[in-house]
C-alpha cells in the first residue's frame, strides 16, 4: 500500500513495526522523518474523512510547528492511497517521545520503572497539566468522549500530551453536523451514560468533568478508582459501571453499602480542596451534572494543593499535605512491609534517571505547566574542593618554572612528613 500526503503528493514510507496498536487503527513511525508517526485506520470510512478535514481546518496552534512539545496529538495532514479513489487511509501527527500513559504512574512498581524521579508534587504538576489540557479543549469548543488512563501521556518533566485527537466530539460550524465520539471505558464514564450505545449520543463537557475527575483521583490516589472499595451488602459485589449508576462513593457524606479499601491511601491525604472537589464530582454530581467541577477549577485546585506540599524529616523525596500531622508515604511504607512508595533510590532498571534529592520543581504557567528538574552536579576542581592544601603547594609552585629555592623547600617538607613520628 503507497501512501502519499495530501498536501504535497510526496510517499510517505511507513517503518515495518507499529509502535501503537487499538481496535480503530495502528499507528507506525515514518522512516524518513523521526518526528512524525501515522495513524492508519483497519476501516477508513467517509465518516473519518470529514472528521479529519474538519480537524485541519481549525488547526490547534500549539501543535502545527516542530516544537519541543504539543499538547494534544492533532492531526497535521492527510495520508492518501495512491490508488484509483484516492481514499483517506488516516493522517500525520508529530511524536510524542519519552512518553508513558499515565496509568505508569499510578503505583510505586511502575512509577520507579518510568520515572523514578517522580514525587508527589510530580504527580500534582501532571493532574495539573491533564485538566489544562482538557479545558483549553473545552474553550475550543471540543468534548473530548473517551477519556481513560491511556488517554494521556507524561513524561520526567511532567508535561503531558493527549492523543486519540481523532476520537474527540467536533461539531461542523458550517452544517451543524455532530462527529461523535463513539467509544470510552465504563471505568471513565459518567452515571447518566453507563449503559448507553455512545455512538447514538451527544456527549457534553459535564460528562468529560467526570472523567477527568477519574483521571485526577486515580493520579494521586495510587491508581485507587475513586469508586472501588470494600462491599458491605449483601450477595455478589457489584460491577463498577453499577456503583457509578448508583452513586455508590465510598469516600462521600452519603451512606452507601461500600467502605473504602484497607490498602488504599486514606481519601483525607488529598488536599481539602481536592476533596471537596471529588465530592462535588462523584456525589451532588450524580444527580445533577452541571455542577461538577470543571477543568479548570481542577487545574487550580491541583496548583493549591501542590503549594501546600512539604517535605517529611525522614525521607526527603515525601512530600504531603500541610494538612496532615504525619507524613502518609512513611506509614504505607511500613503498612507494606518496607515498600517505600517514593524511595530515595531509584530501581536499577531505571536507566539513567537515578532517584537523587532534588528542590522543589520551578513553577510553570498553567499550559503546558512544565517542571524543573536539577542538573547533575558538576564535579569542582581539586583547588576548589581542598583550598588550604592547594594553595599552599601552588604558592610554592608560582610558575611553570619555579626557582630552586623553592624546590628545596618542597624537599625539605616531603622530608619531614616522611619522617616518623616519636
Amino acid at each position: 500500500m503507497i501512501l502519499r500526503r495530501q498536501s504535497t503528493g510526496e510517499v510517505v514510507t511507513l517503518a515495518s513495526k507499529t509502535v501503537g496498536r487499538g481496535g480503530e487503527a495502528r499507528i507506525y513511525p515514518v522512516a524518513t522523518d523521526p518526528q512524525l508517526v501515522a495513524k492508519v485506520y483497519h476501516n477508513p470510512t467517509v465518516a473519518h474523512a470529514q472528521k479529519l478535514a474538519l480537524m485541519l481546518a481549525r488547526p490547534w496552534p500549539a501543535c502545527t510547528a516542530p516544537q519541543r512539545h504539543h499538547p494534544i496529538a492533532w492531526p497535521l495532514d492527510l495520508l492518501i492511497r495512491d490508488d484509483k479513489r484516492h481514499t483517506v487511509a488516516g493522517f500525520l501527527m508529530w511524536r510524542a517521545t519519552g512518553m508513558f500513559p499515565i496509568y505508569k504512574f499510578y503505583t510505586p512498581q511502575t512509577r520507579r520503572v518510568v520515572c523514578p524521579m517522580f514525587d508527589y508534587r510530580y504527580l500534582h504538576r501532571v493532574a495539573r497539566n491533564i485538566a489544562a489540557v482538557v479545558n483549553a479543549a473545552h474553550r475550543h469548543g471540543f468534548v473530548i468522549g473517551d477519556i481513560n488512563e491511556s488517554s494521556a501521556l507524561a513524561g520526567n518533566t511532567a508535561l503531558v500530551t493527549w492523543v486519540d485527537a481523532d476520537s474527540f466530539q467536533i461539531r461542523d460550524p458550517s452544517t451543524g453536523w455532530v462527529y461523535r465520539c463513539e467509544v470510552g471505558k465504563p471505568d471513565f464514564t459518567p452515571p447518566e451514560l453507563q449503559g448507553k450505545h455512545l455512538g447514538n449520543v451527544d456527549r457534553s463537557v459535564e460528562q468529560d468533568r467526570f472523567g477527568l475527575a477519574v483521571v485526577i483521583f486515580r493520579l494521586l490516589m495510587e491508581g485507587t478508582h475513586p469508586f472501588d472499595g470494600k462491599f458491605e451488602g449483601y450477595g455478589d459485589p457489584p460491577p463498577l459501571g453499577s456503583r457509578i449508576s448508583s452513586g455508590h462513593f465510598p469516600h462521600g457524606t452519603k451512606r452507601v453499602p461500600w467502605s473504602p479499601k484497607p490498602v488504599a491511601p486514606p481519601f483525607g491525604i488529598l488536599h481539602p480542596t481536592l476533596r471537596e472537589l471529588a465530592i462535588r464530582c462523584f456525589e451532588d454530581g450524580h444527580h445533577n451534572p452541571r455542577i461538577r467541577p470543571d477543568a479548570q477549577t481542577w487545574a487550580m485546585a491541583s496548583q493549591e494543593a501542590e503549594s501546600a506540599l512539604v517535605v517529611c524529616e525522614k525521607n526527603p523525596q515525601h512530600l504531603f499535605g500541610n494538612h496532615l500531622q504525619a507524613c502518609p508515604w512513611c506509614q504505607r511504607k511500613a503498612l507494606f512491609g518496607g515498600l517505600d512508595p517514593f524511595p530515595l533510590v531509584g530501581n536499577s532498571q531505571s536507566g539513567p534517571w537515578k532517584r537523587r534529592t532534588q528542590k522543589p520543581p520551578a513553577r510553570s504557567p498553567m499550559v503546558p505547566g512544565t517542571l524543573g528538574l536539577r542538573q547533575p552536579r558538576q564535579m569542582q576542581p581539586v583547588s576548589a574542593r581542598f583550598p588550604s592544601f592547594a594553595s599552599t603547594i601552588l604558592s610554592l609552585g608560582g610558575s611553570s618554572r619555579p626557582p630552586v629555592g623553592r624546590i628545596i623547600v618542597l624537599v625539605i617538607i616531603g622530608i619531614i612528613l616522611m619522617l616518623p613520628k616519636t
